[in-house]
């Protein structure tokens, strides 16, 4: 492969990375609000934030729910709200 379309290549790569996490964190703040949470992308971090203005940070989906349950003080599963729907 030439070096332009390894360079071509990356930059898909990293254009389809960045679309995936966007969806991700529609997906999830859409989720969030329905506890009275909102987030925040702050570079490879995610911060969960309450009305109130507490806040606590994530790098992933595991550190996003762990998150929202120390905030709102109850048991927050999407799996479950999921199956619900």
């Amino acid at each position: 492969m030439c070096s332009a379309c390894e360079f071509r290549a990356a930059t898909v790569a990293v254009q389809d990375r960045f679309a995936h996490q966007d969806r991700t964190d529609q997906v999830a703040a859409r989720f969030l609000a329905a506890h009275g949470l909102t987030l925040r992308r702050d570079g490879a971090q995610v911060l969960v934030v309450t009305p109130q203005g507490n806040t606590a940070s994530a790098l992933d989906l595991d550190g996003l729910w762990a998150a929202a349950e120390r905030l709102t003080g109850r048991r927050i599963d999407p799996i479950l709200a999921d199956a619900r729907a």
